[in-house]
């Protein structure tokens, strides 16, 4: 009989866990259904490509930052109800901090250029971007990391912190540059036609044709090859 409060002590404890760990796995669900309900809500509200990406990419970095908020506060809360000192841990973290904040300096930085790749919208989801030499498309982006899939499938994760100078190539409008091989006993003049009956075609094909934004502009002769004039 003794033992019986001691028993109902430890039951109510392993009870409150339990119900902090249940809370904070509805919370979690309920983040990721608040983001989606809102990332669809801010897509009906745009017709652009371009901020239909922004949001994709936003929306993803705030339900990550839910998530890691709603699992330090769990942290905390077990760590409390367990009559585990924080204190204690946080001055130890402290410590430790000193010692490894040289080795992760590079990891803060990836943060912080991830911050501010993010706030001056430089690079979005779905964008076709150059980054540190490696070119693709950003399927992922992180405060931490880029990450690239080239036209071979292949992925490149990219830490923020290695990036310094960003080519995007999905922003407003880009240009093609076609150059053209042919042999030299062809008149240049029904090359120029050709082209240009082919640019009519395409402005007219209702698939094609709102997508060019400008008239072709034939710039001319590029190069003469051993084989072939280059246009």
């Amino acid at each position: 009989m003794d033992d019986v409060p001691g028993y109902l002590s430890i039951s109510k404890m392993l009870s409150i866990v339990v119900i902090i760990l249940l809370l904070s796995w509805l919370f979690i669900l309920l983040s990721g259904k608040l983001s989606h309900l809102l990332r669809n809500f801010m897509i009906s509200r745009t017709d652009d490509a371009e901020d239909v990406r922004r949001i994709e990419t936003l929306v993803g970095i705030f339900r990550h930052i839910a998530t890691i908020s709603v699992i330090i506060a769990a942290g905390i809360l077990l760590l409390t109800q367990l009559d585990i000192s924080i204190a204690p841990i946080l001055g130890a973290a402290s410590v430790v901090g000193l010692a490894v904040g040289f080795g992760t300096q590079s990891l803060i930085k990836d943060y912080f250029n991830g911050f501010f790749i993010l706030w001056e919208n430089q690079i979005n989801q779905g964008d076709a971007v150059e980054v540190c030499g490696k070119t693709g498309v950003v399927e992922e982006i992180s405060l931490r990391y880029v990450c690239l899939r080239n036209n071979e499938g292949g992925i490149h994760y990219i830490p923020n912190s290695q990036i310094t100078t960003v080519t995007n190539k999905s922003r407003d409008y880009a240009y093609t540059l076609i150059d053209l091989g042919v042999a030299y006993r062809e008149d240049l003049e029904e090359i120029y036609s050709v082209i240009r009956k082919v640019r009519d075609i395409l402005r007219n094909d209702p698939e094609s044709g709102p997508k060019i934004l400008d008239d072709v502009e034939i710039q001319g002769v590029q190069d003469w090859g051993e084989s072939a004039v280059t246009i």
